[in-house]
């Protein structure tokens, strides 16, 4: 069995995809694989019993010598890398366009027979297609690295020619942004002053238009007076959208921060909505987590704003299903406590095209040149500059013909903070 065990073995090392050797005491050869034989043309019966130094390049044989002897010495595994000599072993090579040697790394083991050091074993490995690749990639990294050179160079010379450019230009810029200032500021005072200007004369139509309506008028008499005051009504309502956004967009919007009820809020924001909600048979209704404190800090007039703009147009836009309101707590600290709003609806839905603008000044869900729907499709610019002017954000997810939710978060702070 060990005879079996033991030429199953030989066999093995005879085959190897490598060199395989054993070296004596004396630093001779004792054994040579077919590996060995067919790459140097060398059978085992001529250099069996040979120096293994002779085979060695010149340059390397003392060297190689020391390193034999302090393994046989110290019993201590070895290696030579193709870093210290490239190759050990003169062996013709045809697998490189580089080398016509073949490069090798070496590998000594000491084998020990009863405890003593009895011989070496010398594995060759072929490593030429490895350090022709590193020898490569050597070669592409230094041109790397001169291209680099080169390129920083000549990126320093732009990024300092920009540097300059941008000093110009920012200079340009603080120029036209105050003139743009000016001009919105401008822009602002108008509205404002129109808009102020265009109501006086307009209660006093609406107030002879209603005095007009008390009085003894036909049946067509009383639709031109309704058809008065349903334009009238509107009209006014522009001009309260335009002025609040002139003044939300020139940052001339104050907030009035005090205690409120967040109840009391969503019932007078929402709850107003009812009769219109249920005389088109849609089901409104709001919730209210109630891990949100009873009383926070905030402007509640604007918030009525916000809440009433997003549900008036949910009502608006929805034929049939339902309406739901919903305020969540997201975040508490000892401070405040940050909440999520959201208005969904079974409405018309909007574009993904139009979501990218839904917020913008003028822009309605329903925008074809003969709108179904009445309104400035100004709600939704008031609705978003008011979110921000109180540090939130606001956003929309939609689907044609399956409805529309408006999303926006608020931090509120807690009335316990803020010091007598």
């Amino acid at each position: 069995m060990h005879q079996k065990i033991e030429r199953l073995i030989k066999e093995g090392i005879q085959n190897l995809d490598e060199g395989f050797c054993l070296v004596d005491k004396d630093l001779n050869l004792s054994f040579w694989n077919k590996w060995l034989e067919d790459k140097t043309g060398i059978s085992p019966g001529t250099v069996l019993g040979t120096p293994f130094i002779d085979l060695v390049r010149p340059g390397a044989k003392e060297y190689v010598t020391k390193r034999l002897q302090n393994a046989f010495r110290f019993g201590q595994k070895d290696h030579l890398s193709q870093s210290f000599n490239k190759y050990l072993i003169k062996i013709k090579t045809s697998k490189s366009k580089s080398f016509s040697v073949m490069q090798q790394k070496v590998f000594i083991t000491p084998l020990l027979v009863e405890g003593k050091i009895d011989a070496l074993a010398i594995v060759i490995q072929d490593v030429t297609i490895e350090t022709e690749r590193i020898q490569q990639l050597n070669i592409n990294r230094k041109d790397l690295e001169k291209i680099i050179d080169e390129r920083t160079k000549h990126l320093k010379t732009i990024m300092q020619s920009l540097e300059l450019k941008v000093e110009e230009r920012t200079e340009d810029l603080k120029k036209a942004k105050e003139v743009a200032e000016h001009a919105s500021q401008a822009k602002s005072n108008f509205l404002t002053m129109m808009s102020h200007e265009l109501r006086t004369p307009m209660n006093g139509v609406l107030g002879m238009a209603h005095l007009l309506k008390e009085s003894t008028l036909d049946e067509d008499q009383q639709k031109y007076c309704d058809t008065i005051l349903t334009s009238g009504n509107m009209l006014t309502q522009l001009l309260s959208d335009i002025l609040d956004l002139s003044k939300a967009e020139a940052k001339m919007q104050k907030t009035d921060i005090k205690a409120f009820s967040f109840e009391e809020l969503m019932v007078s924001s929402v709850d107003l909505f009812d009769g219109s909600a249920k005389s088109k048979g849609l089901d409104l209704s709001w919730t209210l987590d109630p891990k949100i404190e009873k009383t926070l800090l905030g402007d509640m007039t604007l918030l009525k704003r916000i809440i009433s703009n997003l549900v008036g147009n949910a009502v608006k836009f929805t034929h049939d299903g339902k309406i739901t309101i919903t305020v969540q707590l997201i975040e508490d600290t000892l401070e405040s406590q940050k909440t999520l709003f959201q208005i969904t609806d079974t409405g018309i839905g909007v574009s993904k095209e139009q979501q990218k603008e839904i917020f913008e000044p003028f822009i309605q869900a329903d925008s074809g040149s003969t709108r179904k729907y009445e309104g400035t499709g100004l709600g939704l610019a008031i609705v978003y500059e008011l979110v921000v002017l109180l540090g939130g954000t606001i956003d929309i997810s939609s689907e044609e013909g399956k409805g529309s939710c408006f999303t926006f978060t608020l931090t509120f702070e807690k009335p316990s903070t803020v010091a007598d």
